[in-house]
Formats: structure tokens, sequence, C-alpha cells
């Protein structure tokens, strides 16, 4: 693929079809989505996508069939809802995170896939480089070049932080990589960076306390389905620890965070639909 195709913008199984197919399948393409959160936490996404698909004169259920797929955010689910998905011969898979894109690319490398949004995509072998992604893979990387500028601003606005803590999920193994990034950038501008690990959302409160206790002056947080997801918990928490939260996402401003330095998933998800016009007009 070319360089334009890929752009660094920088629980039981559910299964939802948004729009039951008003014509025969046959004469429909079929795109499904695929996500680990719970779909009724990603919405907004989800609505984007669709106004995306409007904006690109695909109309579900008249010219587009359109299902969307989640794991409820049980990881070990995924590859049952994926088998079955491509038990559906989709024309096009949209994902969300990097697990889900690991996963389908796990059991199929013929089936075209829209990133809608990941973290780091090369450091997660995903693609071997934003510049030749190659393979059936295209999409939006929300990471990371925005990585030192972030840490830059957050030492302008509080210019006696010393120490911070980077809260991310030790099952996304891509983030190890934004870790050593990050801890990088710190070590130039003095700043001791910890990591906070949390796998599961009951695990957040008790992560960011333990940090604000043991001197972290910010919250950085990763670009992962499950932080998304609980924004509202994690700067609800980081207020009570009275530690502020920096993060990648404009989501997290609107949900209170300090501020935001990169892309907005929801603007992501509508551009998605592009990338899906543009595979179907070229399989057609």
């Amino acid at each position: 693929m070319r360089r334009r195709d890929l752009m660094a913008v920088l629980g039981g199984a559910v299964i939802l079809p948004l729009l039951a197919r008003a014509k025969d399948r046959a004469s429909m393409p079929l795109v499904c989505g695929l996500m680990l959160p719970p779909l009724s936490t990603r919405q907004l996404l989800i609505e984007a996508l669709r106004l995306g698909f409007k904006q690109n004169g695909l109309v579900v259920g008249e010219n587009l069939a359109f299902e969307m797929h989640s794991a409820d955010g049980r990881r070990e689910h995924l590859v049952e809802i994926i088998s079955a998905v491509l038990a559906e011969k989709p024309d096009v898979i949209v994902t969300w995170g990097t697990e889900p894109v690991q996963a389908v690319l796990a059991q199929t490398r013929a089936v075209p896939i829209v990133m809608a949004s990941i973290g780091d995509p090369v450091g997660a072998g995903v693609v071997s480089n934003l510049a030749r992604p190659g393979g059936n893979v295209t999409g939006f990387s929300l990471v990371p070049e925005s990585t030192g500028k972030r840490l830059q601003l957050l030492k302008q606005m509080l210019p006696r932080l010393h120490s911070l803590t980077f809260l991310r999920n030790p099952a996304n193994k891509s983030l190890e990589l934004q870790f050593v990034a990050i801890e990088s950038d710190a070590q130039a501008l003095g700043i001791e960076v910890r990591s906070g690990l949390a796998q599961q959302s009951d695990k957040i409160d008790e992560v960011i306390e333990t940090a604000a206790r043991g001197g972290s002056e910010a919250i950085i947080v990763s670009d992962d389905q499950l932080f998304t997801s609980q924004r509202v918990r994690i700067v609800n928490a980081a207020m009570r620890s009275r530690v502020p939260v920096v993060s990648s996402l404009r989501e997290f401003t609107d949900a209170g965070g300090l501020f935001t330095y990169g892309a907005s998933i929801t603007d992501t998800s509508r551009r998605a639909a592009g990338y899906v016009n543009e595979i179907l007009r070229l399989r057609k």
C-alpha cells in the first residue's frame, strides 16, 4: 500500500447488527466492526463511523450491510468472535485498538482491515513501517510522534514537575515500546517516569492512588481501549488524588483532563469510513 494508505495522525461475546439488512445480502458489501470494550461504552465511535459512511455515500441497509461485534472486554473471546465474523465473509473489517487487529491478522491476511485507531502499529507488529505498511492493513495510528511534545507542554504547565506515572495496560505489549520512548524523552527534561499497570478497570483507582502517594505529580494515560472507555473514571480518580491527567486523545479533555495533544479517536473513526469506501470501490 502507498504512504497515503496509512496516516499517522496523529464480553461473553456481544454481536449487535446496527440495522437489519433491508436488501438481499448478496447485493450489498458487508462491513464488520470489531472492538474489545462493550459496545455501550463506545457508541460515539460507532456513530462517528456511521456518519462517515453517510458522508461517503454508503447507506446502511441500502447499499451497505454493517454489523458491530464486541468481546465485551474479554480478550479470551476475541478468537471465537473473529472466527464467526470471518464465516460471514465480510468485505472489510474495521477495528479499534491493538488487540482486535492483532487477533484478526492471526486468522486472515486476505480480508482488508481498516484500523479506526491504534496506538503504535509498528511496535505492535501490525505493520512493518508507516511509510510502506503493506499487507491487508490500513488506517490511523494515534501515537508516537506526539509523545515528546506532550511532555514538553506538561513541563511548561508544571515547571516543578519531577516525577510522573505512565498508566498502561500490561496486556497491550505495544505499550512497552511507548513506555521506553516516553522514558527517554522525560529523561532529557529531568523527569522521572514510573510505570502504573492496570489490566482491568477495577484496578485503575488503586494504581492512580498508589502513584500519587508515591510522589507522582502527573498521570500520562497510554493509548489503550481499556483506558479510553474508562476515561471518566481515570480523571475522577486523579482528581481525588490531586494529580493532573494528560492523554493523546481529546476525549480525555472532555472528561476533565488537564490537556491532550494528539488525535481525536472520534474523528479517526469517522474518517475510517473513507478508507472503507475506497476499498469497496476498488473491489468492484
